[in-house]
């Protein structure tokens, strides 16, 4: 089980004859109760035993380089200045894919740039033989083709009329629909069986 949170720090103090003495009776009576702190307290009084019982060395001695670096790190160190702070962060921006990216981005940028306004054909109109002209060209407007007045029943026929009036597609609807069916045969599932069965 775990031990309450808020007694952890009380229980490792107790272990370590820190705890006050006035918070000492109410633990342990909270500690004869609650399984999970008094297992928490085992455990911290068994840790605290093996540390105690090790065997400290005193015959290991570091070198006088170990010390001289660990006292370097330990001095503090002035705080750069502007020009060294900025140059740090240049050496950082030159890695190659932090270059790379904006640097590929820009000409992605340019050459969509120069597809829009040159155009697919690199500027020059009329294809690769012809000559750039000055004027500017006009594109060729077709006159609306005649739509008959009973085209065929077809969606784009449809589209056709009912771009030019919305008037002329209802038109043409009701006269479809008022039209006779041409006699085709009307095949059922029903009339499938029926014929299925008598064969």
């Amino acid at each position: 089980m775990k031990p309450c949170p808020h007694h952890r720090e009380s229980i490792a103090a107790l272990v370590l004859d820190a705890l006050e003495s006035s918070q000492e009776a109410p633990l342990l009576a909270h500690l004869e109760t609650c399984p999970g702190c008094r297992g928490y307290k085992e455990e911290l009084s068994r840790v605290s035993q093996e540390l105690r019982s090790a065997e400290v060395r005193t015959d290991i001695e570091t070198s006088e380089r170990f010390h001289s670096r660990w006292t370097s790190r330990l001095t503090p160190k002035p705080a750069p200045s502007v020009w060294e702070s900025l140059m740090e962060r240049w050496r950082g921006l030159r890695s190659p894919w932090r270059v790379a990216l904006p640097v590929a981005g820009a000409a992605l940028a340019l050459v969509v740039v120069a597809l829009t306004v040159l155009g697919p054909s690199g500027g020059r109109r009329g294809g690769t033989d012809s000559v750039v002209s000055d004027t500017p060209s006009r594109p060729t407007l077709l006159p609306p083709s005649p739509i008959s007045s009973d085209p065929t029943p077809t969606l784009s026929n449809y589209q056709r009329v009912g771009r030019r009036s919305l008037d002329d597609l209802d038109d043409l609807l009701t006269r479809e629909g008022n039209r006779n069916p041409s006699p085709a045969p009307v095949y059922t599932a029903k009339g499938f069986v029926l014929a299925k069965n008598l064969d």
